[in-house]
C-alpha cells in the first residue's frame, strides 16, 4: 500500500485548487479524508494543507503545498523521501520567467541532491510554448490559465487587458491579474477558494487547458500521477 503513495509537492494553495480540478473533474481521482500511512490525522488535514486522493490505478496521493519556491521545495522533497513512504514524486513550480528550461534545471538538482531515480521523478513546469503574449514575459500558473482564457473568449480577454491598463494606477498585466480580474467580473460565484479547481468545470476551457499544458511535458506529468501514459 505504501509504495503505491504518490507525492506531489507544489508552491501554494492556487497551484492546489488547479490540481485538484483536474484530478477529480478530468483524471476520475476521488478526494479521500483518511491517511492510510497515518502521517497526519484526519483532524490536521486542513491545518496542514494536504489534499488526499485516490486514483482510478488504486494510488494514494498526497499533495502538499509548500508555501514557497526553491528552498521550501527543497526541504519538503528531503521530508518525504526520509519518510521512505512514497514510489514516486511530483514536484511543480512556475516557470517565472519567459523559458522554461532554468525552473526545470532547478527541478532536476533537486533529484541529483537526493538521489532519487529518474523514473520515479516528475518535474513540472507551469508554462506553456503558446502563450497569450501579454502574459509571456513571466509565465506562471495563471499565465497558462490567462493563455486558455484567451482562446476561449479573446474578446473577453482583452477587455481585462484594458481595464487593467488604463485603470487610475495602471497594473503590468501579467498572468495574476488578469486571471484573478476574470474571477471578479465573471466567476465570483464560484468564490476564490474554488475558483481554480472550477475552471475545470467548464469543457472549453479544461479543453484549452491541456492544450496549453501539453506544448510542454506538463500534461505527461499530470497524466502519469494518475496512471496514465502518454499525452
Amino acid at each position: 500500500m505504501t509504495k503505491r503513495e504518490r507525492v506531489v509537492l507544489v508552491e501554494g494553495y492556487d497551484d492546489r485548487a488547479f490540481l485538484a480540478g483536474y484530478l477529480t473533474g478530468i483524471a476520475g481521482a476521488v478526494s479521500v479524508h483518511e491517511d492510510p500511512v497515518g502521517v497526519v490525522r484526519t483532524s490536521d488535514r486542513s491545518s496542514r494543507g494536504q489534499f488526499w486522493y485516490r486514483t482510478t490505478d488504486d494510488a494514494f496521493v498526497r499533495v502538499i503545498p509548500v508555501g514557497g519556491k526553491d528552498d521550501k521545495l527543497r526541504r519538503a522533497l528531503e521530508i518525504q523521501v526520509g519518510r521512505g513512504k512514497a514510489g514516486a514524486f511530483w514536484v511543480i513550480r512556475d516557470a517565472d520567467g519567459p523559458e522554461a528550461g532554468p525552473a526545470r534545471a532547478s527541478l532536476e538538482s533537486l533529484r541529483s541532491r537526493f538521489d532519487i531515480a529518474p523514473d520515479q521523478f516528475h518535474p513540472i513546469v507551469w508554462f506553456t510554448e503558446e502563450p497569450w503574449a501579454p502574459v509571456a514575459s513571466s509565465q506562471t500558473l495563471e499565465s497558462v490559465i490567462a493563455s486558455a482564457l484567451h482562446d476561449v473568449d479573446p474578446a473577453r480577454a482583452e477587455s481585462i487587458l484594458a481595464w487593467l491598463r488604463q485603470s487610475p494606477e495602471p497594473v503590468d498585466p501579467g498572468g495574476k491579474p488578469v486571471v484573478w480580474s476574470h474571477f471578479g467580473k465573471w466567476r465570483w460565484e464560484d468564490g476564490p477558494a474554488r475558483y481554480l479547481q472550477a475552471l475545470w468545470d467548464d469543457q472549453a476551457v479544461a479543453s484549452r487547458l491541456q492544450r496549453h499544458l501539453g506544448t510542454t511535458e506538463a500534461l505527461a506529468g499530470l497524466r502519469a500521477l494518475v496512471g496514465v501514459d502518454g499525452t
